[in-house]
């Protein structure tokens, strides 16, 4: 009898040696789960691939059930205790930036819709884009779709990383905020400072940045002041913004130039009102006494037209 028991006490500690233990929680970057995963101190199959894993920053919980029927297919010496043991696998993730994902598909939809400029704009989404490692996330546009009259563009993508070869599958709407070349000041113009050709560059703007009483040719910033404030450098300007530059003020004498075929006649006059250049401006002539009347030009003269009688 005392011989049994020795066996028997013998047997339990080898069983007991061999027995499997499970690990209640993995953290894995592997979209594949191995019975290893899930039990230490197997004898065989340890590599055996059982399931897949959640997508990338998400978890996924194994009930004791699926455990012990896993146990039994691959003869793992496994003792469940109570019955109520679970195993817990969570995938490693990063959260794509919405910033970082349309820096990414902005070059892809620009080819895709033939367009010259424009940066695509993102809706914003509720669920968060996760993959596994954000350094080898490589992205292929699926599909795109352009609405012209809303610039609303609708988009299929999937993102692939070296630890994948499944890959996920995403849509999303957004917009495409096209870029216009405008003049900008190089540098901050204070009141009562000249802009000068140098201190204006084009810079491309996002539309929605550029008002249409923004200016758009750099001839309307050269050689203007500061109406009221200082001028900030790298922002539209508006005509607002500017004195008003008379190309001829009133009371000033002024040139008026008559050309008609091969002949040229000027004369002096005075001018009885302002004038942009290109506007029209009313000259008393200083000889006759008469008024005309004729466009100002940028140098400060005035055209005349010829009249003729009927």
């Amino acid at each position: 009898m005392d011989l049994v028991r020795v066996v028997l006490g013998l047997f339990l500690m080898v069983s007991a040696a061999h027995a499997a233990v499970l690990k209640p929680y993995l953290i894995t970057e592997n979209d594949t789960l191995r019975l290893s995963d899930i039990f230490q101190g197997l004898e065989k199959y340890g590599d055996v691939i059982i399931a897949p894993t959640p997508g990338p920053g998400q978890k996924k919980i194994f009930d004791s059930i699926w455990l012990k029927n896993i146990a039994r297919q691959y003869q793992v010496d496994w003792p469940s205790s109570s019955g109520l043991e679970t195993f817990t696998v969570e995938r490693k993730g990063t959260a794509i930036d919405l910033t970082w994902l349309e820096e990414q598909l902005t070059p892809l939809v620009r080819e895709k819709l033939s367009l010259h400029n424009g940066d695509l704009k993102l809706d914003p989404y509720i669920n968060p884009i996760v993959v596994s490692d954000l350094s080898l996330a490589q992205i292929q546009l699926t599909h795109c779709t352009l609405d012209p009259n809303f610039e609303k563009v609708h988009i299929a993508f999937r993102i692939n990383t070296n630890t994948s070869n499944s890959g996920q599958n995403f849509s999303m709407t957004g917009k495409i905020i096209r870029k216009v070349d405008v003049p900008v000041l190089t540098r901050d113009i204070r009141m009562g400072e000249v802009i000068q050709e140098s201190d204006v560059a084009f810079q491309g703007l996002f539309s929605h940045q550029v008002t249409p009483q923004a200016i758009t040719q750099k001839e309307d910033l050269v050689g203007h002041e500061p109406k009221y404030r200082t001028l900030k450098a790298g922002l539209p300007i508006l005509q607002s913004d500017l004195k008003v530059q008379y190309a001829i003020k009133n009371g000033d004498i002024v040139t008026m130039v008559l050309r008609h075929k091969n002949i040229t006649v000027t004369s002096k006059g005075k001018a009885q009102n302002n004038a942009k250049s290109g506007e029209n401006v009313s000259v008393m002539n200083l000889e006759s006494k008469k008024i005309v009347t004729g466009i100002a030009e940028k140098n400060g003269s005035v055209r005349v037209q010829l009249v003729t009688g009927g």
